[in-house]
């Protein structure tokens, strides 16, 4: 399905919130000082890593007291679209292989490599989790119909796999997809969850323990049929390209820090927010 013009508009104005923010730091970079020994490395990724992200950087910049690391958490499909675009990163972790491959193709990165595993989720708030329990088959999932919110398919690959899901329960019922509400990604997901009157929603299970840092619990919720997907979540080291030179020092920091994402710290960080890692 694909999105509608209203949602077209807000998936234009969170690109270009991106691409701002983006430059924006790319101008502060090439107007520091000369001399400055602090360098800033830009890292892109899903918002389902937001929490684990920053506490393995903040172990990297201790490590590396000249180096900073800032972040744009967005949809995959947001940040892949920014990069084709010329917008600079200097790391790039995405949901799944499609984009990564695309970007290799495209001679954006050379390789990519996995660095944890998510699977998708249906969730609800705590306290409705235990009432959706047992009864989430193609009827009471009709029932609900206005009630259940997701990523749009068009922009993030979570959302893809969850209308996978649905369509193997439903037998791709048009009339229930279409009153599926579709947002930008999951932080908009837990947003209409907790105001926005949606009892249910699709997002990767870890991020029942970020949002619990953010005061929402949420739960998990099975359907009454159907497997949840497996995620893997996989980073690069952007190339030289338009509007972004990477020299060799600069190359090496990147290369540095996405090796310590896979490193004996990062995999403990992955699994107390509750990803999975493949050691």
């Amino acid at each position: 399905m694909k999105p509608t013009q209203l949602f077209a508009t807000a998936a234009k104005v969170a690109c270009s919130a991106v691409v701002l923010a983006s430059l924006f730091g790319a101008q502060a970079d090439a107007q520091a000082p000369a001399g400055s020994a602090n360098k800033t490395l830009r890292v892109w990724a899903p918002e389902a890593l937001r929490g684990a992200l920053q506490e393995i950087g903040y172990e990297f910049e201790r490590q590396h007291p000249n180096l900073h690391i800032t972040y744009e958490f967005a949809p995959s499909g947001v940040l892949y679209a920014g990069t084709v675009q010329g917008v600079p990163s200097d790391i790039l972790i995405l949901a799944g292989d499609g984009y990564q491959n695309k970007l290799t193709d495209g001679g954006f990165v050379n390789l990519y490599h996995t660095v944890a595993y998510d699977h998708i989720a249906a969730v609800a708030r705590c306290g409705d989790a235990q009432a959706l329990a047992g009864k989430l088959d193609a009827a009471y999932l009709r029932s609900m119909q206005g009630q259940v919110v997701m990523p749009n398919e068009d922009l993030s690959p979570l959302g893809g796999q969850s209308m996978h899901l649905f369509d193997g329960l439903t037998r791709s019922d048009p009339k229930l997809e279409a009153g599926m509400a579709r947002v930008l990604g999951t932080d908009q997901v837990a947003d209409a969850l907790k105001h926005g009157g949606k009892r249910l929603g699709m997002m990767y299970a870890s991020q029942t323990t970020q949002y619990k840092t953010q005061g929402l619990c949420l739960r998990s919720v099975a359907l009454a049929s159907g497997s949840y997907a497996r995620v893997a979540f996989t980073v690069s080291v952007l190339n030289s390209v338009k509007f972004h030179f990477v020299g060799p020092r600069r190359k090496a920091d990147n290369d540095e820090l996405a090796a310590f994402y896979r490193s004996k710290y990062a995999l403990g960080v992955w699994r107390q927010w509750g990803l999975q890692t493949a050691k």
